[in-house]
């Protein structure tokens, strides 16, 4: 502690390869440091989208994948899975709209399924 600080101060930090940060930062550091801030409403909006994949995931583990929206053949918006996986690419990060939250008990995503989308515009500032 400095200048003459007395307590606890909170700290929080996240861990890891450049995309597997970033989703930690988005989905809990964030939340967290606008609670401690005071603010009321800390969770971002996620949005209905079809998703415009396959993807197997074990069950009971959560994931986010990183995705880009396009427009569907009906007009309504389809998200499409980046192409390569890994916590390190941090392309996926850039070239993304948002990422895609898969629940626990899910363990078969089948193209068309409509999935929960979480821009990375509605994180910001």
């Amino acid at each position: 502690m400095t200048n003459g600080q007395k307590g606890k101060v909170p700290f929080g930090g996240v861990e890891g390869k450049p995309a597997e940060a970033m989703i930690r930062e988005l989905r809990f550091a964030r939340p967290l440091i606008l609670r401690l801030s005071g603010a009321s409403h800390v969770a971002p909006l996620l949005f209905r989208v079809r998703a415009g994949f396959d993807h197997k995931k074990k069950l009971d583990r959560r994931e986010w994948v990183r995705a880009r929206l396009e427009t569907g053949d009906g007009g309504d918006l389809v998200a499409m899975k980046f192409p390569r996986e890994g916590a390190g690419i941090l392309s996926s990060l850039v070239e993304s709209h948002g990422l895609v939250e898969l629940p626990e008990e899910m363990t078969q995503l089948t193209r068309g399924t409509m999935v929960d989308f979480l821009p990375f515009s509605e994180v910001g500032a």
